[in-house]
């Protein structure tokens, strides 16, 4: 199943293979094996599949909002170790996070940024252990018609959390994931001054994507202030690490399995590889950015 699904969201995946790829760089620091994974699983469980098999978390917990289908969410687990909690995030967040241990959390919503995201955000910098990662993705779609970007990030997130300046016309394209960033920046500076241990955010991940809709990812690890250049340093030399305001943007270019393939022959020395085929410089360049990461190329049997 997650290989069809890749082929509906190519660049969802490669933002997966991302973040892992940057989360194993936590064993230069600490023991993976001690981590707990958090998020939520869906039918498919694709970041768990990966946690397990290429991180070595054990412990993974995932929360469902939608009771109704249990039964199918038990039966779609691919671990029985997978501990299903049911119900909202915001419930489900604060019990759990009382058990002190460090975690990888993906909030991975489907909805635009709003209060009850906001409230989860502040639950996990609040009491997430330090060395603890969080991310978290919501839609950055532009809501129509235009004429009511504003009123509806009003509506989302209240009036006072927008910062000034913000308008229908700077809400256009990633205008809406511009303004979320900057609401997620100011929610976790705020709720850190209610930590008294210490604790800082280091932001490591900023990506956007559209595989159907433009989606915004964000998150970074919490540590006490004397190890913050012990991580920073151990995570800075990696290409899909982007710790300010400019993101990665997740670009999936148009290519053949036989060009990709051809691409991949030619690596590291690409330059010129395809132009004559007339494949667009554009297409060639995204490949060569993302290509550590792109979805792998069917075999003769599927």
């Amino acid at each position: 199943m997650p290989r069809v699904q890749y082929a509906f969201r190519p660049a969802k995946h490669i933002q997966r293979r991302m973040i892992v790829d940057a989360c194993r760089r936590i064993a230069f620091l600490a023991n993976l094996s001690d981590y707990e994974y958090v998020g939520f699983g869906g039918f498919e469980f694709v970041d768990f599949e990966l946690s397990h098999r290429e991180l070595g978390i054990g412990s993974m917990v995932s929360i469902e909002h939608n009771i109704v289908n249990k039964e199918r969410y038990q039966f779609n687990r691919p671990f029985g170790q997978i501990d299903m909690r049911f119900g909202r995030a915001s419930d489900v967040l604060p019990t759990l996070l009382d058990d002190a241990r460090p975690r990888i959390v993906w909030l991975d919503y489907t909805s635009r940024l709003n209060l009850d995201v906001l409230q989860d955000v502040g639950t996990c910098i609040r009491r997430l252990t330090p060395g603890s990662i969080i991310l978290i993705t919501v839609n950055a779609h532009p809501p129509t018609p235009a004429n009511t970007r504003r009123e509806n990030l009003v509506a989302d997130v209240t009036n006072e959390r927008i910062p000034a300046g913000v308008t229908d016309e700077s809400l256009a394209r990633w205008g809406w994931a511009a303004v979320q960033y900057a609401i997620l920046l100011a929610e976790v500076d705020w709720q850190l001054r209610l930590r008294t241990d210490g604790t800082v955010f280091e932001q490591l991940f900023h990506f956007r994507y559209n595989d159907d809709a433009y989606m915004l990812t964000w998150g970074g690890i919490v540590s006490p202030e004397g190890d913050r250049a012990k991580w920073r340093y151990i995570f800075d030399s990696l290409d899909q690490i982007r710790a300010g305001e400019d993101p990665l943007l997740i670009e999936v270019p148009v290519l053949t399995a036989k060009e990709v393939m051809y691409l991949n022959a030619q690596l590291p020395e690409v330059a010129s590889a395809l132009k004559e085929y007339g494949i667009p410089d554009r297409d060639r360049d995204a490949y060569l950015t993302l290509y550590r990461w792109y979805p792998p190329i069917p075999g003769p049997f599927g």
